[in-house]
């Protein structure tokens, strides 16, 4: 290959643009100069647009498997990449916001930078009103457990736990138990 040159500034190796994707995503173009590559897994991104506006995961098209010297196994990308980001609204108004983007990136057989942010702005449209949780992302376990507790399901769920806590109080590591309780 070609000699290494002079490491660009990282301005120059890496390009970020956003727009928005109708009035319910950002599409975010990064751009690694030729001979760069940017690390999938070490890209957060989040949006200052005012109450009620908000990230949710970003759906990343496939990168290459790389193996890296300081990270090891790792997904990244050596060409532009579009990136859909979609947007969680509490309203569907149409906003002015700034899309904060950290991301790192590498010289292929060169450098490393550190950690850098850009700040893009972003102009939403009016969009649709998101319910809370609809895009399929997981949920966490006590997120989940507490939803199951809101509503109708809330008196089957506790006659349930009573029935669980009672079987628990038989189980043989705690019958040797009951001599000694009752005993007080």
């Amino acid at each position: 290959g070609a000699a290494k040159s002079e490491p660009l500034p990282a301005e120059q190796a890496f390009d970020i643009e956003a727009i928005a994707d109708g009035g319910d995503a950002l599409l975010v173009r990064m751009t690694p100069a030729p001979g760069y590559y940017l690390y999938r897994d070490k890209t957060q991104m989040r949006i200052e647009a005012g109450d009620g506006i908000a990230l949710r995961a970003p759906q990343w098209p496939a990168g290459k498997q790389h193996r890296d010297e300081h990270f090891g196994e790792v997904v990244v990308y050596f060409d532009p990449v579009d990136v859909k980001v979609p947007v969680q609204r509490a309203h569907a108004g149409a906003v002015e916001g700034t899309l904060h983007v950290s991301f790192q990136g590498c010289q292929d057989g060169g450098i490393c930078y550190p950690v850098m942010t850009r700040a893009v702005p972003v102009s939403l449209p009016a969009g649709t009103v998101s319910a809370a949780n609809d895009d399929g992302a997981p949920i966490a376990e006590d997120q989940r457990l507490a939803r199951s507790l809101i509503g109708s399901k809330r008196t089957w769920a506790l006659a349930l736990f009573f029935v669980y806590g009672l079987g628990l109080a038989f189980t043989p590591c705690v019958l040797p138990m009951v001599p000694i309780l009752s005993g007080l």
